[in-house]
């Protein structure tokens, strides 16, 4: 079997890398084909997987236009002298370019249709499946193939990650010492256009406060305002999640993050105007209790969240109570993820049922 893998993110790394390693030790051919955002190739590099550059990231309408035909372009390519029978992957690059060749397409989403209209309209026509959380509302049809749980379960549940409290001494952290982490996004991608987050006299407020109950800790996409340089994080980014088990608290703008802090059992505020629209975290916050959602215009109702979660002293062990609830109901994605080639043959080889 031949499987190319797209990524469109850093976060697409880890969904993928699991099962990358799973599939090569089993004998499986796999080409990655990482477009560059953030942290993308650093973290393949660090991770010590090959692969094969496609683009760069572009801003704006026009960036997304030019961007996207280069990306079709670049896995076209790739796609054409790899001959794939499966193209998995996080773009829909690997939608368009499955029609052109052999194999076959198969689209990862966490946001449901209303979240990313865009991603939806240029991809949904082309793939050959569209792999999605149960959580996410939409029918797309004979094409669609739901799981149980989030991608973050790929390389978070316990099966394949186990955090390391020695990890901190990257971070100038010890074990036991508290802290917590921030984090701040940069909405430059095509999803994000007319997006908000924290507001910077909100940021300056959540590192004052913060900085009362221990060391704050900043990642950010870009540039850091000079008055909070002290506070960015230089450690490898493929320990991230070990810093993100530990902290007491995690606050950000991120969708991503927090996601991987709740399911890591560290409370996680997020403010943004995607709040109430984004449908694996509404349901981590509505079912589970382990994430709170602010909109933009409820910067001061989440500085007295931070202000009354940080003055519980039973916080850590409430959260992990939370963690077990919610991980004993969901499945092991990465073990999903590499049968799922099989999974679909055996699917397609069924005779059809009978009225």
């Amino acid at each position: 079997m031949r499987i190319l893998v797209d990524l469109n993110h850093p976060a697409h790394v880890h969904l993928f890398r699991n099962a990358i390693r799973e599939w090569r030790r089993q004998g499986v051919e796999v080409l990655i084909t990482p477009r560059e955002k953030d942290l993308t190739t650093r973290l393949l590099n660090l991770y010590g997987l090959e692969y094969q550059y496609t683009s760069n990231q572009k801003h704006g309408a026009l960036g997304f236009v030019t961007g996207a035909l280069e990306l079709d372009r670049a896995v076209w390519r790739a796609a054409r002298a790899f001959d794939p029978d499966w193209m998995m992957g996080t773009s829909f690059a690997i939608a368009h370019v499955s029609r052109l060749v052999r194999g076959r397409s198969i689209v990862f989403a966490e946001d449901d249709y209303q979240s990313s209209k865009l991603f939806w309209q240029v991809s949904r026509p082309f793939a050959d499946y569209i792999v999605t959380p149960d959580t996410i509302p939409d029918d797309f049809g004979r094409k669609h193939v739901r799981y149980r749980g989030l991608q973050e379960l790929a390389y978070l549940h316990p099966n394949r990650f186990t955090p390391d409290p020695a990890a901190l001494q990257d971070f100038g952290l010890q074990p036991g010492e508290p802290y917590s982490v921030l984090r701040f996004v940069s909405f430059q991608a095509s999803h994000d256009v007319g997006q908000r987050g924290i507001s910077l006299e909100a940021k300056r407020e959540l590192v004052r406060r913060l900085s009362d109950h221990g060391r704050v800790l900043i990642t950010a996409e870009g540039e850091l305002p000079p008055e909070f340089a002290a506070y960015a994080t230089q450690a490898a980014p493929h320990q991230i999640h070990h810093l993100l088990a530990f902290a007491d608290l995690f606050v950000g703008d991120s969708q991503s993050m927090t996601l991987e802090a709740a399911v890591l059992g560290t409370p996680a505020l997020r403010l943004n105007t995607f709040v109430g629209r984004t449908p694996v975290i509404e349901h981590l916050e509505a079912e589970y209790g382990l994430t709170y959602g602010f909109r933009v215009e409820q910067e001061n109702a989440m500085l007295e969240k931070v202000k009354s979660l940080l003055a519980d002293p039973h916080l850590k062990a409430t959260w992990r109570a939370k963690q077990a609830n919610y991980l004993a109901g969901q499945l092991d994605l990465t073990a999903w993820i590499v049968e799922l080639p099989h999974t679909i043959e055996k699917l397609a080889a069924r005779p059809a049922r009978e009225n």
